[in-house]
């Protein structure tokens, strides 16, 4: 078993620019570089981003993903992002679902 119980996972639409994709990835990086800790993007696959931790990592996790939620040009070139909380499937999110939900 790994030690790894939460993951965000950040699909990109495949028709994102090169340009783009440099910019959410420097964004995504940083946002997951943040006061609470860094984690780094652990994905082989240009447009998925992945960032995963253990419980020592899961408040940068948080604070990584309330971070992106407030850039205003990240969420447009999403086609996917989630929450994965291996150890309790039931508290894994569809993040870009509820990111993008009418009031």
């Amino acid at each position: 078993m790994n030690n790894f119980y939460y993951r965000i996972v950040i699909d990109v639409c495949k028709d994102t620019s090169k340009e783009n994709l440099i910019m959410l990835e420097e964004l995504a990086n940083k946002a997951f570089d943040n006061r609470a800790g860094k984690v780094d993007n652990t994905s082989d696959t240009p447009y998925r981003f992945i960032y995963r931790g253990s419980d020592s990592e899961y408040a940068c996790l948080e604070v990584g993903m309330l971070i992106l939620k407030k850039q205003s040009n990240f969420l447009p070139y999403l086609e996917a992002w989630n929450w994965i909380d291996e150890n309790d499937p039931t508290e894994s999110t569809d993040l870009l679902k509820l990111f993008t939900k009418k009031s």
